[in-house]
């Protein structure tokens, strides 16, 4: 189950370590004034990883109202993936609309990292009888299992790599 997660791990890490080049201006430069910083779109992983984490936490608490995965379930979760492979951009759902640009990649880092092993230790744990389990409710999707949970995280972060890499370029012709 952890297999997701260790990519996602490895993935942030290398944008966090490839980010360390720019300066606080560029690192947080936003361009038009609208489109979201190299800061915000690290921000926004890392926030994603929190909110997983903690509805994970607090979901476990409630076993017996937890229902089983359903064959629509899963249509559902095969179309946000097919969704989030997609070059489309999606609205922000409301609960995380508000990305800051003002915390600095040293903040994050510290975040993202106490975050995973939170994560990681409640995945270890996590009860097998549970697994097929309605756990996370998705703001689109509706509920999901904590493998598909996992699988639309990788997926919302693949579904950012191309915004991380058109950011290193726009940043990295800004410092020549």
């Amino acid at each position: 189950m952890n297999k997701d997660l260790e990519i996602m791990n490895h993935t942030m890490q290398n944008w966090m370590k490839d980010s360390e080049k720019y300066s606080d201006e560029l690192f947080h430069f936003q361009a038009d004034g609208k489109e979201w910083s190299l800061q915000q779109v690290l921000l926004h992983n890392s926030q994603i990883q929190d909110l997983v984490e903690g509805v994970l936490k607090k979901n476990l608490n409630k076993q017996d109202e937890l229902r089983d995965t359903k064959l629509k379930t899963w249509y559902r979760y095969f179309m946000l993936k097919l969704a989030l492979a997609s070059s489309k951009k999606f609205k922000v759902p409301k609960m995380i609309s508000t990305i800051e640009n003002n915390f600095s990649l040293e903040q994050i880092r510290e975040n993202w990292n106490q975050s995973y092993k939170r994560l990681d230790e409640l995945l270890k744990n996590f009860p097998k009888n549970l697994e097929s389990k309605l756990i996370f409710k998705h703001p689109v999707i509706g509920w999901i299992n904590v493998n598909q949970t996992l699988g639309f995280m990788l997926s919302h972060m693949k579904h950012h790599q191309k915004q991380i890499e058109s950011l290193y370029l726009q940043l990295d012709s800004k410092m020549k």
